[in-house]
């Protein structure tokens, strides 16, 4: 059966006891709840997939279950969210029996009862997309004026005038802030990333920044545009090249940045010194946000890079391709940014002349999954006139996109509360970037390709994956979600034979080097970083 929209749940998430707003569903509900009740004859609501391990279907967007009439949730849960979203349900259940009249059961109506499966349905326009971790769609009208543009301004308000005094009171107690070693000014600001990073997805906002037209719209800093690799490069091989026919993608011309450190200057033709250092730095963004600008919120980590090593005086940073899904129109799946950094790793060396030894491949969240894709690229396929770079900078690195090592235990679970992502469980880290990441790519790539999990439970550790990597540093913060990333890359590395540094630091959140006010741990893990550099 075809649905002309995406249902998103809209029932408590009973295993957590999260619950959800029902404007989503109730705005998505008629169109379908009709067609559902011609074809089971059954009243019907909608489950996130991750509700439950006794949903084994997969991972799909939307999984739809169809009760008995008369069943659902406990009432007491009914009245808790009412109160808490402004719902009268007893009244929505009057109205849905003025568009529901009664059918005769289709069969295998009752197929839930007997296999406590449930039943999935596919979507017009293609197939679902599903995720590992349960749905992230966006409620589309938002991305539309007026809606947007009231939903910003209301946001706005309440944040300012409700949210944010409301916060500070809440946290003038010690006990009451995620991290007893944190400020108050730093607690709000973590609270505020978490409202943050949902609206890209949520409003459809643009984090990129336009390519400048000269040098002398940037400072200390200077725009490149690097070609993309030809199709009869000897870096366009292996694995990378049957994926990217596989995706439908080709590689491309795009810019990237030099930053300069202050008072320094380059070649007119940029090309390389004598012995000269340089850092190919590769941004986060989870796949789909971030700009290499120098203007940009992730410029801080190579402008921090500059102010305190020795041996820098420029570091580039690839603009590479960002990927998206729907409800934007698809765009640039794996391994579509990878050849962007294959692309400008070799502008390095064979262009510019650098020595491969003397550059630092560096990547924070999604870009140090990039970073190390590049180096295994370059590792496994022995380029030549490519070698593999001297030294691998790993920061708050997301090398797990099927987050195989979720446990109670685990980080994921463990720094739930302390970290910069919403805790809303519609909202949950990483799932429009994986999946627009992965594009027409099968779901189990996510589980078991070493070029976009290299730490997933689903691939041997035992299988030598991280042999001949170059010397590596891991940084990470121990209130990240993601931490147990970055420690199961230095265990796999190290367990290969590579020499690897660890830096976690107590009390920081994911990708804390970009936020200059997580001060003090910014400032010293950037130095630690840097002298392991400047060695």
């Amino acid at each position: 059966m075809k649905l002309g929209a995406q249902v998103e749940s809209g029932l408590l998430q009973l295993a957590t006891k999260s619950l959800v707003p029902g404007t989503a569903t109730d705005a998505a509900e008629q169109p379908a709840m009709l067609e559902l009740q011609k074809t089971y004859g059954k009243t019907i609501h909608t489950w996130a997939i991750d509700i439950s391990p006794e949903l084994p279907l997969g991972s799909p967007n939307l999984m739809v279950s169809y009760t008995a009439d008369g069943q659902g949730p406990p009432e007491h849960m009914v009245q808790k969210r009412d109160a808490e979203w402004g719902q009268d349900t007893a009244a929505k259940r009057e109205l849905r029996k003025g568009y529901l009249p009664p059918y005769e059961k289709a069969d295998g109506a009752d197929e839930w009862e007997k296999t406590h499966r449930g039943v999935k349905f596919d979507l017009d326009g293609g197939p679902p997309q599903p995720t590992t971790r349960g749905t992230q769609m966006a409620w589309t009208p938002l991305r539309y004026q007026p809606f947007k543009g009231l939903y910003l301004a209301y946001l706005a308000v309440t944040f300012f005038l409700i949210r944010v005094p409301l916060w500070y009171l809440w946290f003038l107690r010690r006990k009451n802030r995620p991290r007893a070693s944190w400020s108050i000014s730093k607690c709000i600001r973590v609270m505020a990333y978490r409202e943050l990073t949902t609206l890209p997805v949520k409003v459809g906002l643009n984090s990129g920044h336009p390519v400048p037209k000269s040098d002398d719209e940037l400072k200390d800093a200077r725009v490149v545009w690097i070609d993309g690799l030809a199709e009869d490069s000897p870096a366009f091989c292996g694995e990378v090249r049957s994926f990217a026919s596989t995706s439908g993608v080709e590689p491309a011309r795009i810019p990237a940045y030099w930053f300069l450190k202050p008072g320094s200057i380059p070649p007119k033709d940029m090309k390389a010194q004598a012995g000269e250092r340089t850092v190919l730095y590769i941004h986060g963004g989870a796949f789909h946000l971030g700009s290499a600008h120098p203007r940009s919120h992730a410029s801080s980590i190579a402008h921090g890079l500059l102010a305190h090593s020795k041996s820098l005086t420029r570091i580039l940073a690839v603009e590479y391709r960002l990927s998206a899904t729907r409800p934007d129109k698809p765009a640039n799946p794996f391994p579509a940014a990878l050849l962007d950094c294959i692309a400008a790793y070799q502008y390095l060396v064979k262009d510019l002349g650098f020595a491969p030894y003397n550059i630092t491949v560096t990547g924070d969240s999604a870009g140090g999954n990039l970073a190390f894709a590049l180096v295994r690229h370059v590792v496994e396929n022995n380029i030549p006139g490519l070698p593999r770079p001297g030294r691998l900078l790993s920061l708050s690195s997301w090398l797990d996109l099927s987050f195989s090592r979720e446990t109670p235990d685990s980080s994921l679970v463990r720094n739930f509360a302390t970290d910069i992502f919403s805790t809303s469980r519609s909202n949950r880290f990483g799932g429009y970037g994986m999946q627009a990441y992965l594009g027409p790519l099968d779901r189990e790539q996510a589980k078991t390709n070493r070029y976009i999990s290299p730490v997933s439970l689903f691939i041997n550790p035992d299988g030598g994956y991280f042999r001949r990597f170059p010397r590596t540093f891991v940084s990470a913060g121990d209130a990240e979600k993601i931490l147990d990333d970055s420690l199961a890359v230095a265990e796999r590395l190290m367990a290969d034979g590579v020499e690897v540094t660890v830096d976690i630091v107590p009390d920081a959140v994911h990708d804390f080097m970009v936020f200059t006010w997580h001060e003090p741990e910014r400032t010293e893990a950037l130095k630690r970083a840097c002298k392991w550099l400047d060695d």
